[in-house]
């Protein structure tokens, strides 16, 4: 009985570790692939093709500049509370939410970097 208890022990703890390297891998692949699309978004967004609406309070707004900042993209950003101007494009475009990033002009709601490749012609293979 006891062997049998061994063995099923070691069954999940092999099954546990293949999970572990199987997740490891999948991370290390998502990230050589976001790494790949900074890259291309990097090299197609001349500055002024990339400005992001933010609020100071938006989390996603955080993701996305420090998405455009690891990957070295240009861009510029305002925020609705702190700039009028900001404020009335936002109005403006009566968006719902923040982030809205323009992309060479044509607002995009939320942060998606394979949409914002898609509209900078960036969507090569990669990763």
């Amino acid at each position: 009985m006891a062997s049998w208890r061994a063995a099923l022990g070691n069954r999940w703890l092999q099954l546990f570790l293949l999970l572990a390297v199987v997740m490891l891998g999948l991370q290390a692949w998502q990230q050589r692939g976001q790494q790949a699309l900074g890259e291309r978004i990097a090299a197609a967004a001349a500055p002024g093709d990339l400005h992001m609406i933010s609020s100071t309070t938006c989390g996603i707004c955080t993701q996305a500049r420090r998405w455009f900042t690891e990957h070295e993209v240009a861009f510029s950003e305002c925020f609705v509370e702190r700039d009028a101007a900001c404020r009335a494009e936002f109005e403006r475009l009566q968006a719902p939410g923040t982030p809205v990033i323009l992309v060479r002009g044509r607002p995009q709601l939320g942060f998606s970097p394979p949409r914002i490749a898609e509209r900078l012609g960036a969507t090569g293979s990669g990763g």
